[in-house]
């Protein structure tokens, strides 16, 4: 008995960890009423939550173009990709915010269709789109945690002077 009251405490932190804090609160006040019959239920609920599969979103964000695509984490097996070109915009509305928006509302919809809940968001590039993007994909997905790649060039450190 002990051994289960260890495992469940261990996946709620986990959960906490993971920003699930109101259903954690909702089953702590369950097993706070009463005995074993509710505790058991508890474990249930908390294993569904703990084993959906997490994949990760990919964004390439640049000045001339948005790159989206949705992958597996383990077996990076990609589900859904698209970019601004291939949604229909063409040139200078390749790099609108908007774009960007049309373009992981297309990924969205074809990672919905497969069962995608639980992302892991990896943003790369310098533009203005980057926050639009993020807004419409927290909107849709739980959100576990985000990784921001931004390569800035800056000519290197300062040299030694010579004397």
């Amino acid at each position: 008995m002990e051994k289960n009251q260890t495992s469940l405490k261990n996946k709620l932190k986990y959960l906490y960890n993971l920003k699930h804090k109101n259903i954690v609160k909702k089953m702590i006040k369950i097993k706070k009423k009463n005995s074993k019959y509710i505790e058991k239920i508890l474990l249930k609920k908390v294993e569904k939550l703990y084993y959906k599969p997490i994949y990760q979103v990919n964004v390439l964000a640049t000045h001339n173009n948005t790159h989206v695509s949705i992958m597996n984490y383990k077996t990076h097996y990609v589900l859904a990709k698209a970019s601004a070109g291939s949604t229909g915009f063409k040139r200078l509305t390749k790099s609108t915010p908007y774009a960007a928006y049309r373009t992981t509302l297309k990924v969205i919809k074809k990672a919905r269709k497969k069962g995608v809940v639980n992302t892991v968001i990896k943003i790369k590039g310098v533009s203005r789109s980057k926050k639009r993007i993020l807004r419409v994909l927290k909107k849709n997905f739980r959100v576990l945690f985000l990784i921001d790649n931004n390569n800035y060039s800056h000519n290197g450190c300062k040299l030694k002077k010579k004397t």
